[in-house]
C-alpha cells in the first residue's frame, strides 16, 4: 500500500513523495486468556493489541497479528510471510511459544528490525543491548510515537540498503539512494557499517561510491575511521577518492572533538 504526499524542497518547489505503508509483525495473539477481554474487543474495552493497531496505523504502520493459521506448517508459513519489522511482546508465555521463537528467527535471518516491549517478567539477555519499552508506555501517544519513529527509521534504512546491495539497481537510483543514506539517523546507520563497506566494494559507479563514503562518515562510529582508511587505500577514481578524503578528515575532527 502506498500514498503520495508533497513536501517542500529548499523552499523553491514541492515534490511528490511516495510513502509506503510499513508492516510490523506483532509476535502476540489477540484472544481470551491472553488479552483477558472478549474477542472481538468492544470499542470501549479494547485489549492491548486492538488498541495498539489503530494507534500505529496513524503513523502509516500496519500491525500484523497472529499470521499462523490452523493447519499451517510453522516454519514454511513464516518463510513465505512478508513483513518489514517485528514487535515482540516479552512475557513468560511468548518466551516459551514455539511460533514466537520462529517469528523472531525469521526476522533475524532476513535482517528485519526487531523491537521489544516488556509485558511481564525480566528482559532476556539478547534484548538488553537495545531499549525495551514497558507495555504501559505503548498505551500513551508519546510511547506509540517513540516506537513508530524507531520502526520507520530502521525500516527506511533497510529499504535503502537493499537498493544499494542489488546488482540490478541502475546508477541513477543508487546515486540518489546512497546520498539519501547520508542524511538518515547516524546511530541507526552505524549498525550497518559493515554492510556499507561491502556495498562500497561491490559498486562500480564512482558517484555512488562517493556518497557511500559520506554515509559511512555520517555513522559517526569510531570503527568508521578504519573503514574509510581501508577503502581510501584502494580507491583510484578521483571523485570518490576526494569524497573519502574529505569524509575521513571530517570524521576524525568530529571524533577528536567528542573526546573529553
Amino acid at each position: 500500500m502506498t500514498r503520495v504526499t508533497t513536501s517542500a524542497s529548499d523552499g523553491r518547489h514541492r515534490a511528490a513523495t511516495i510513502v509506503r505503508t510499513i508492516t510490523c509483525l506483532f509476535s502476540h495473539k489477540c484472544e481470551p486468556g491472553i488479552c483477558h477481554v472478549p474477542t472481538p474487543c468492544s470499542p470501549d474495552n479494547r485489549c492491548f493489541t486492538c488498541g495498539l493497531r489503530p494507534r500505529l496505523r496513524r503513523h502509516n504502520i500496519l500491525l500484523l497479528v497472529d499470521p499462523i493459521r490452523p493447519g499451517d506448517h510453522l516454519r514454511i508459513r513464516m518463510q513465505t510471510f512478508k513483513f518489514d519489522s517485528i514487535l515482540f511482546l516479552i512475557s513468560e508465555q511468548s518466551l516459551n511459544s514455539e511460533p514466537c521463537v520462529i517469528e523472531q528467527e525469521t526476522a533475524e535471518r532476513r535482517g528485519s528490525p526487531l523491537f521489544a516491549a516488556l509485558q511481564n517478567g525480566t528482559i532476556p539477555p539478547k534484548y538488553r543491548p537495545r531499549l525495551c519499552l514497558p507495555i504501559t508506555e505503548l498505551t500513551t501517544p508519546a510511547g506509540v510515537h517513540k516506537l513508530a519513529a524507531a520502526i520507520s527509521e530502521h525500516v527506511a534504512i533497510r529499504r535503502l540498503l537493499r537498493v544499494l546491495a542489488s546488482t540490478s539497481s541502475p546508477p541513477d537510483l543508487t546515486r540518489q539512494t546512497a546520498r539519501d543514506l547520508s542524511y538518515r539517523d547516524g546511530s541507526v546507520l552505524a549498525e550497518h557499517l559493515r554492510e556499507l563497506e561491502r556495498i562500497f566494494h561491490q559498486s562500480r559507479d564512482e558517484v555512488t561510491r562517493h556518497w557511500v563514503a559520506w554515509a559511512i562518515e555520517h555513522t559517526g562510529a569510531a570503527d568508521a575511521v578504519a573503514v574509510l582508511e581501508q577503502i581510501q587505500g584502494i580507491e583510484t577514481a578521483p571523485y570518490p577518492a576526494e569524497g573519502i578524503r574529505r569524509a575521513l578528515a571530517n570524521l576524525k575532527n568530529v571524533i577528536a572533538g567528542a573526546k573529553p
